[in-house]
């Protein structure tokens, strides 16, 4: 059930670990850990977020798009400047001088921390704390919290015409980059509670509103693997294979006719076949890819998070990670 790939050089390879499971999806279970100090910031700065996008609406007449990088650049200074920030920003425990590097300050949400993982018999529980948003951001950006690490969730499709789906990055977040559909845990009280497992989470927060796929479009569901990045956040993966009785042209075309605001965390769709895996990681797959805003689409890449997961469901190896990475 578990075979455990590590990098011979993290730094330059951006994965520190994969851990091979290939399990049913429903055999990923979880217990969650809350967090008094970080519900209490969290709620002070929802009504930040909220008066912020009032004032931006009335200030410049259209309403805020959190996808749009001209829109993100007059919101930052002002919710960076108010007095519920500095407030928040103190019962989470971050640095007040270092409020710059929110760089989604409106990205207010209580996600998992993972503090532990054993594996059961016939499955795998994640043992999970809390951890902010902005917790998260900081670290990105250098910033070191022990004890704190990020937890998401992300996967591919396979459709019936055998094509591994994945998306070219949008917005501020690693644009121009290849990856799945994907985001952080979010502790909504379903997810904290275990009536929603980890899987249904990605499904209905994650695919469904990226890729505008439903629960019936998905025949069934693996945990593939568990991939650890080498980085500030210490960001720890759990990545899922969908499979879906439908052919990439219609896989297309629910993305396509997705009206939901997530949709354009992708610029677009691709399908690749599993032999041409090895090809398509050659051409995209640097190493460690970096948050660079500037990145063209002559300039794309692919990032170690997924370039993993791709290898390992193909059947390449996975040692291919670190000869490209020198």
């Amino acid at each position: 059930m578990k075979q455990v790939f590590f990098s011979k050089n993290p730094v330059k390879c951006g994965m520190r670990s994969l851990e091979t499971f290939k399990l049913p999806a429903d055999r990923l279970t979880h217990e969650y850990r809350s967090s008094p100090e970080i519900e209490k910031a969290a709620s002070l700065l929802r009504s930040l977020i909220s008066d912020s996008v009032a004032w931006f609406r009335s200030s410049q007449g259209e309403d805020f798009d959190r996808y749009d990088l001209s829109h993100g650049a007059v919101m930052k200074p002002r919710m960076w400047n108010d007095e519920r920030m500095r407030e928040a920003l103190h019962m989470l425990g971050l640095p007040q001088d270092q409020v710059q590097k929110l760089y989604l300050p409106w990205w207010n949400e209580i996600a998992g921390s993972e503090t532990g993982m054993r594996l059961e018999e016939g499955g795998v529980h994640a043992v999970l704390g809390a951890r902010h948003t902005y917790q998260s951001q900081m670290m990105r950006q250098g910033l070191d919290i022990p004890g704190i690490c990020s937890v998401s969730v992300a996967g591919f499709v396979h459709t019936s015409d055998d094509r591994l789906v994945i998306g070219l990055r949008g917005g501020a977040n690693f644009p121009n980059t290849y990856y799945f559909s994907a985001g952080a845990l979010a502790m909504a009280p379903l997810v904290q509670s275990g009536g929603m497992q980890i899987y249904r989470f990605f499904l209905n927060e994650e695919l469904r509103k990226e890729y505008g796929m439903m629960r019936e479009d998905v025949s069934k569901a693996e945990l593939l693997c568990k991939v650890v990045l080498e980085g500030a956040d210490r960001d720890t993966s759990y990545v899922f294979v969908t499979y879906t009785p439908l052919p990439l042209s219609q896989v297309l075309q629910r993305y396509a006719s997705n009206n939901d605001p997530d949709k354009k965390e992708h610029n677009g769709l691709e399908g690749i076949r599993p032999d041409e895996v090895t090809s398509f990681v050659r051409e995209f797959y640097k190493g460690t890819a970096i948050n660079d805003q500037k990145r063209t689409f002559e300039q794309r890449v692919l990032l170690p998070q997924g370039a993993g997961p791709l290898l390992l469901y193909s059947g390449a190896d996975l040692s291919l990670m670190d000869e490209l990475a020198k």
